[in-house]
C-alpha cells in the first residue's frame, strides 16, 4: 500500500512538473544522478528492457516530499494545506519504515494508510477534473507495455503501435495496461487477440501465442471501460506483432 501512495505522488509530480530527464525538480543534481543510476541498473537487470522510462519513478520516498515542498506554489492548488500534507507524509514515512524493518502494521494503522491513499486519489481526480475539458469525462488508456520492451503511450497515434517484434506459436508475452478514469470509477481491462479474449479488474495479462494469431500484422486489441456510468465510457488501442507458426 505504501508503494501505491508513492506512485500516486509520482504521478502528481509528473502531471504538474513534467516527466523528462531535464524537468526542474529543484533538488540537487546528485539526487538526479542517483535516479539515473537506478534506472540504468533496472535496464540491465531486465536485459535492456525498460518498462518505465520516467525518471521520477526511480526517486526515493523522501525525494517526493522534498520536491513538493520546494515547488509548493505549483502543488498548493492540489494539496491546499501544507501543514496537513506534511503531517500525512510524515505518517506514511513512519509506516514505511515499520514495514522496511520487517514489522507488520497493526489493523488500525492499515486503515489509516488506506484513508490517506483514498484522500490522495481524490485530490488527483479533482486536479484532473479541474484542468480538463468536456472530453475528459471519459476514460483514457495512458500507456501499454509488453515484456519485450514495446511501449505505447497516449502521446502517440491513437491507432496504436506496430512493435516490429516477432513471436512464434507457443511463446508467451505479458501485457501491462495503465489507464485513468477522471471520475475515479472502477476500470475493467480487456485484451483480445485471435481467439483469446481476457478481461478483469487486474491491469496485467499473460498471453500464450496460438495459431489463431499467425500473421504478418497480428493485432492485439487493448480495451478499458467502466460500468458505473450512464454513457459509453471506453477507450481502445492496438499493439501489432509479426506472428510466425
Amino acid at each position: 500500500m505504501i508503494q501505491e501512495y508513492e506512485n500516486i505522488l509520482r504521478s502528481i509530480i509528473s502531471n504538474v512538473l513534467g516527466t523528462n530527464d531535464d524537468t526542474v525538480f529543484k533538488i540537487s543534481s546528485e539526487r538526479i544522478e542517483k535516479w539515473k543510476e537506478k534506472r540504468e541498473e533496472e535496464k540491465k537487470k531486465f536485459d535492456g528492457i525498460l518498462t518505465e522510462a520516467r525518471i521520477i519513478f526511480y526517486s526515493d520516498f523522501y525525494d517526493l516530499g522534498n520536491i513538493i515542498s520546494k515547488n509548493w506554489g505549483s502543488f498548493k492548488s492540489i494539496f491546499n494545506d501544507k501543514k496537513r500534507f506534511d503531517v500525512l507524509f510524515s505518517e506514511m514515512e513512519t509506516f514505511r519504515n515499520t514495514i522496511s524493518h520487517g514489522r507488520q502494521l497493526l489493523p488500525y494503522q492499515e486503515q489509516i494508510v488506506k484513508g490517506i491513499i483514498g484522500d490522495l486519489k481524490t485530490k488527483l481526480v479533482t486536479y484532473h477534473n479541474r484542468n480538463m475539458g468536456a472530453d475528459d469525462y471519459f476514460i483514457k488508456i495512458l500507456k501499454v507495455s509488453d515484456s519485450l520492451g514495446s511501449i505505447w503511450d497516449n502521446t502517440m497515434l491513437p491507432i496504436g503501435l506496430f512493435t516490429k517484434k516477432t513471436l512464434r506459436v507457443g511463446d508467451s508475452i505479458e501485457i501491462l495496461i495503465e489507464a485513468y478514469d477522471p471520475k475515479g470509477r472502477e476500470i475493467t481491462y480487456r485484451v483480445r487477440w485471435g481467439n483469446i479474449d481476457q478481461k478483469g479488474l487486474i491491469n496485467n495479462f499473460t498471453i500464450v501465442i496460438n495459431k489463431s494469431m499467425i500473421g504478418k500484422t497480428s493485432n492485439l486489441r487493448i480495451e478499458v471501460s467502466t460500468k458505473e456510468t450512464d454513457y459509453e465510457n471506453s477507450d481502445t488501442t492496438y499493439l501489432r506483432y509479426i506472428v510466425l507458426p
